[in-house]
Formats: structure tokens, C-alpha cells, sequence
């Protein structure tokens, strides 16, 4: 993108786009990012009125590629895997904003204008986990990130998102959501760097350089997973892989590889390639579609052959899935491990 290849800058776009549908969102802020970039160029053919330099219709191409990507994904979505529309305000996670009134991500912008202080109290709910969130992020790179502030307009839609959220998911470390800005917040520390590198040369660098070492090794210390002495998140999941770990493993080997699977959250994603893998949707148990919850499970534990839950991260999925069998007598146990807090069932023919 800085060096205006703009055929591998598409197909960059276009691989991003098919990835997952909220990319559009920091797509469409990236032409906003590129229009910032050309504005010298955008205002003088404005003024001037000279022919349009093809240059300036990247940004737009990039907006409204975002635009109509976004509509495309959402037809596509309600046309083969329409929702509930008892489900559809819990879908869009009307429950993350409840401070903010908006009932559809989609609403935020507007009511943050419409509603400004009830924006300031959202941003206060869990106010230090956001701020160090935010320290978490831009903290290894020694803040950097701030040297180059307008490469960090791509971050505008998950930042927006996250620090108005009142679910910690969305502003703390541990999950796939910081996936949306770590890779800007790298390329505008990097792009800060060498405009202090081309302005300074090497020495005046090396001072922040050595900075970001310093800066890494701390964070690493105190948030890292992979460390044992993280004092931030002390309970914070590790990598571990032990006796239960082995065993879980081993049970899941048991499973044809064909064959369907009803199980929970954390194990979904071992079996999530199979075109008739179900996860338990527990995360719902305590909110209004708690009853739309328990005729999910009842209506898939009648697809699969198989069904496997782990009592040690998620007690509340194995007792549904135990509630599920007093009526199914078909599902016999073949398999425990780790004083029964594993359990495979198979549905007899």
C-alpha cells in the first residue's frame, strides 16, 4: 500500500474480505486511511479540476468494495443460515451495549453522536481493564505505534467496538479479537520508525529500538501466558498439555473421523472441520433464549452419533448434556477418563 502496487494491494483486500465479515469494517476504514494519504492530491484535482489521477479512486474502490462485500455476506448469511427471529437482538449482541442503547453493532456510531454520555459511561464500564488493554496492546512496542497515528485508522472500528462493549472479552488479552488491530498497530510503529529513521538516520533510533527490547521483555514478564511468574493474569489460561490434556486427546481419537459429534465450546474447535460437528451452546443458558437454547440441543443431540463432553473447563455442558440422555436411553457411555470428568457417548442404532 505505501508503495502503490495496487494489484497486490486488491488482492491483499480480496483475501482479507473472504476471511470473515466484519473485516469489512477495517477494510472500509482502510480507504479512509488511504484517503487521508492522497488528500494533497484529492484537494488539488478538486481545486484545479483537472482530469481525475486514477490514484484517487483506490480509497473509494476500497470503500465501496467494503460496502457491497459487507451486503453480500449478510444476504448470504439470511438466505442459507437464516436466524431465529427470537435469537436475532442476542445474534447481534444487543446485550454488549446496554449502556449505549444500540441493539445492532451497526448503531454505535450514531448513538455515540446522538447519546453522548451515555458513550462516556460506557466507556467507563470496566474502565481499568480497558485501559490496560489498550497498555497491553501498544505497551511492547514502546507506544511506538503513536509516532504514525493516522496508520492507526484501520483500528478505528474494533477500538470503537471493544472500549464501548461492556463484555471484557472484547477488551481483554486472550482471545482472536485483537487479531483486527495488531497487525496496524506493527505497521504504524514501524512506519513511526522510519520516519524518525529518515529524518535522524540510524542514531536516532537506536535509542527507541533498544526501548522495544526493554519494553517487550517486560510485557512478555508480567502478561505472557508463557511465562510463570505473569502477574497481570495470574489466572490466565496457560499452555499446558498434562494428564488430562493426554487423555481428552485420547478419547477424541476414539471418534471416526467421519463421523458427527455433538460437543462443548473448548473442544469444538478439534472437531470443527467435520461437516456435522455441533457445539453445545452453554454461553446462552442465562440469557432470554434460554428455552430456544435447550430445544437446539435437544433437536441436535438427535443428529449425531456421538457426543463428548469435559466436566473440568465446562460443568454447565455436561450437565445439559446429561439432562439430554434421561430421555435418550439409545446413548450409551463407551468411554471415561480422568475419574469420569471425560465422557464420550455413542447412539446406538
Amino acid at each position: 500500500m505505501t508503495k502503490e502496487k495496487w494489484s497486490r494491494y486488491f488482492t491483499f483486500i480480496t483475501l482479507a474480505l473472504m476471511c470473515e465479515e466484519h473485516v469489512t469494517l477495517t477494510t472500509f476504514f482502510i480507504g479512509l486511511y488511504i484517503t487521508r494519504r492522497l488528500r494533497s492530491t484529492i484537494v488539488s484535482v478538486i481545486k484545479q479540476q483537472r482530469p481525475v489521477d486514477e490514484k484517487i479512486l483506490i480509497p473509494l474502490a476500497t470503500m465501496v468494495m467494503s460496502v457491497i462485500w459487507y451486503l453480500f455476506t449478510v444476504w448470504q448469511r439470511n438466505t442459507f443460515f437464516p436466524t431465529n427471529p427470537a435469537t436475532i437482538e442476542e445474534f447481534l449482541g444487543s446485550t454488549n451495549f446496554t449502556i449505549l442503547g444500540a441493539k445492532n453493532p451497526l448503531e454505535i456510531p450514531l448513538l455515540v453522536i446522538l447519546g453522548p454520555l451515555n458513550a462516556i459511561q460506557a466507556l467507563e464500564y470496566d474502565g481499568y481493564i480497558k485501559l490496560l488493554y489498550l497498555l497491553l496492546l501498544f505497551g511492547p512496542l514502546a507506544f511506538s505505534s503513536f509516532k504514525a497515528l493516522s496508520a492507526l485508522i484501520p483500528t478505528i472500528s474494533w477500538f470503537g467496538f471493544s472500549l464501548l462493549s461492556q463484555t471484557m472479552a472484547h477488551h481483554a488479552l486472550g482471545h482472536h479479537y485483537e487479531t483486527y488491530v495488531i497487525p496496524f498497530i506493527f505497521g504504524a510503529a514501524i512506519l513511526g520508525l522510519r520516519k524518525d529513521f529518515l529524518k535522524f538516520g540510524l542514531k536516532g533510533i537506536r535509542g527507541s529500538l533498544k526501548k522495544i527490547v526493554v519494553f517487550d521483555i517486560i510485557f512478555l514478564i508480567a502478561a505472557s501466558p508463557l511465562t510463570s511468574v505473569s502477574f497481570l493474569f495470574p489466572s490466565y489460561t496457560s499452555i499446558y498439555f498434562g494428564e488430562h490434556e493426554r487423555s481428552l486427546n485420547e478419547i477424541m481419537g476414539m471418534v471416526p473421523a467421519n463421523a458427527s459429534i455433538l460437543t462443548q465450546n473448548n473442544i469444538f474447535p478439534q472437531v470443527s472441520y467435520r461437516v456435522n460437528a455441533y457445539v453445545l451452546p452453554t454461553i446462552h443458558l442465562n440469557t432470554m433464549i434460554r428455552d430456544i437454547v435447550i430445544d437446539f440441543a435437544n433437536q441436535t443431540v438427535d443428529k449425531v452419533e456421538y457426543v463428548l463432553v469435559d466436566n473440568k473447563p465446562d460443568p454447565i455442558a455436561m450437565s445439559l448434556a446429561i439432562s439430554l440422555f434421561e430421555t435418550r436411553p439409545q446413548f450409551k457411555l463407551i468411554a471415561s477418563r480422568d475419574n469420569e470428568t471425560i465422557l464420550l457417548y455413542h447412539r446406538k442404532p
